[in-house]
């Protein structure tokens, strides 16, 4: 009888022992599924995170990379604020390159932001004229040149130096400003006597873009288009033209005082057609070896000044008035944005 009873209770005890391991074992299990589950939660929402971040970063570099192109373009990174980021700029350096004129360095930078997830990239930039330094005189020619006569003016006090060239100048005929040569007059004040000058080892297209042949073909600021189309429709809506082949300017004017143009022509000839008025600078460029042609108009006047980077023949007279107020506004208006190399960052 007391053997039964014994029997009785250790199975009675076994079992509850059993009962007991399952229900630890199930909360352990239970526990272990929750800290699992809990623990996937947190690696999805750090994954979310990351793949927030990741697209706010990638807005970021969008948006930075629209305000570079639209600062090449229009030359205004305030323009991009329009884009999936927020654009800030700052001066770094208002005197970015010693060397340089009317220089800065800037620091340009992209914020995204969305929930809690916000990326800033920055970039440096390089804000420059085009234009490195103004002409010395209104008619330049890295070379030789072919030209008898010569009528220019300007507004100044001093002696005008009417031609550099790199060789012996040529025999030339050079006028003063006279109301019959230049058109619509001749400007408030001109200097007497013009005069020629030798100057053969300076390097006229380096000295007034900073770069030469073959690098400057490929540099930015310029709008880039070839022989199909109208070269002077095409200066006219362009502040800076890069054109190939033959080069013909006609109609009542192109530019203005106050919105002067830059035109290089490149293994072609420039033609001026008669009665024409144009602000600015033209440049004629080739290969070494061919000779820079120029057909004037007669009576077509040039406010600004003619480049001929190597060798040159002149048919015509040509009628140039050496307007330095218009060409500094061209260097003014004329500016090229370049990034820092290794100057990128996310934070």
């Amino acid at each position: 009888m007391a053997s039964g009873v014994m029997t009785k209770r250790l199975a009675a005890q076994t079992g509850l022992a059993t009962l007991l391991l399952v229900v630890v074992l199930g909360s352990v299990l239970l526990f272990a599924v929750a800290g699992l589950a809990g623990q996937r939660q947190l690696e999805l929402r750090a994954l979310s995170g990351e793949a927030n971040y990741v697209s706010q970063l990638l807005q970021a570099e969008s948006s930075l990379a629209m305000a570079v192109e639209v600062e090449r373009q229009l030359g205004s990174a305030t323009a991009a604020a329009t884009g999936p980021a927020l654009i800030n700029q700052r001066v770094v350096d208002a005197d970015g390159h010693p060397e340089w004129p009317l220089d800065q360095l800037l620091e340009v930078s992209a914020r995204s932001s969305e929930g809690l997830a916000t990326a800033t990239v920055r970039q440096w930039w390089w804000q420059r004229p085009l234009l490195k330094q103004l002409p010395l005189a209104p008619l330049m020619v890295q070379g030789s040149l072919t030209l008898s006569e010569l009528a220019v003016a300007a507004d100044g006090e001093m002696e005008l130096l009417g031609l550099l060239t790199s060789a012996e100048p040529p025999p030339l005929m050079l006028y003063r400003c006279e109301p019959s040569l230049l058109l619509p007059a001749c400007p408030p004040l001109w200097l007497l006597p013009v005069r020629a000058e030798r100057r053969a080892s300076a390097d006229w297209l380096t000295l007034t873009f900073g770069l030469g042949l073959p690098w400057l073909a490929t540099a930015p600021g310029f709008s880039r288009a070839t022989t199909a189309g109208d070269c002077g429709d095409q200066l006219r809506a362009a502040g800076a033209l890069w054109w190939r082949g033959d080069c013909l300017l006609d109609g009542p004017a192109i530019g203005s005082p106050l919105r002067p143009r830059l035109l290089v022509v490149e293994d072609g000839r420039l033609s001026l057609a008669a009665d024409i008025e144009i602000h600015g600078l033209l440049v004629v460029v080739g290969h070494s070896g061919e000779r820079r042609r120029v057909l004037w108009g007669e009576r077509a006047l040039l406010r600004g000044a003619l480049l001929l980077a190597g060798d040159g023949d002149i048919e015509g007279v040509p009628h140039i008035w050496f307007d330095t107020l218009v060409l500094g506004r061209l260097q003014q208006q004329l500016r090229v944005v370049e990034t820092v190399p290794g100057s990128w960052r996310d934070w």
